[in-house]
């Protein structure tokens, strides 16, 4: 059962081309947030980004925020020891297979690679658990787990 959710920001919740959030994005992590979902987010970045962050108003719907210069595993087990939760109760949902996706993987969390353009991964890349074109997408997804 899902219970955390920890996202990448740039082009998953973020347009950096249109210098906004991706439509949806607000309405999701207030839905979740709502469920009681702990919702984190993890990002490179520096203390501009943590601006950027509080004037889109992420951090009302975020439980757990970290940018950081590497996204290493200790980061996302953070995350999963502050809200006491295991593995594959976690959800990593971003846009990089050699990132978050591939951290996320190793710790036994659950994937979903959001495959923004028409990529298809490499053979012995890591494969996600899921694929979805946007952050629309997720609430489909995750309505269909819970189901199961």
């Amino acid at each position: 059962m899902i219970k955390g959710i920890i996202f990448d920001f740039v082009r998953t919740l973020y347009d950096p081309g249109e210098g906004r959030l991706f439509p949806g994005v607000l309405s999701f992590l207030e839905a979740y947030n709502k469920q009681g979902i702990k919702l984190g987010l993890v990002s490179f970045g520096s203390e501009e980004k943590q601006r950027l962050l509080q004037s889109l108003g992420l951090m009302s719907f975020l439980h757990w925020v970290r940018v950081v210069p590497e996204k290493t595993p200790a980061v996302f087990n953070e995350f999963k020891e502050k809200f006491c939760l295991l593995p594959e109760d976690i959800f990593v949902v971003g846009d990089r297979l050699s990132e978050e996706i591939t951290v996320g993987q190793g710790l036994g969390m659950k994937t979903v690679w959001i495959q923004a353009e028409k990529t298809i991964p490499s053979e012995g890349t890591v494969k996600p658990d899921f694929i979805i074109s946007s952050v629309t997408e997720l609430t489909g997804l995750l309505e269909k787990l819970r189901q199961k």
